[in-house]
């Protein structure tokens, strides 16, 4: 059928799919060509968290937040 499936973790604050899997890659990587995350991947699903991105904790309010969550959810693959 061609789908795709996915897990997207949109809690920058405190984003837990980093808890609850332990894929080999826990980084976010970039496609330079292309501009774009790649995400992780578990078993066959594809993973993107706040959480993976190798920032650590951050502080943010509401625009910057929704900026991030923006950006997760346009350039991923």
């Amino acid at each position: 059928m061609g789908a795709r499936v996915g897990i997207f973790d949109a809690d920058v604050y405190g984003p837990s799919l980093p808890t609850m899997v332990s894929p080999e890659n826990r980084l976010l990587e970039m496609n330079p060509e292309k501009k774009t995350i790649i995400p992780t991947e578990y078993m066959g699903v594809k993973l993107v968290s706040f959480g993976f991105a190798g920032q650590g904790r951050a502080i943010m309010r509401g625009p910057m937040v929704s900026g991030v969550i923006n950006q997760l959810l346009t350039t991923t693959e």
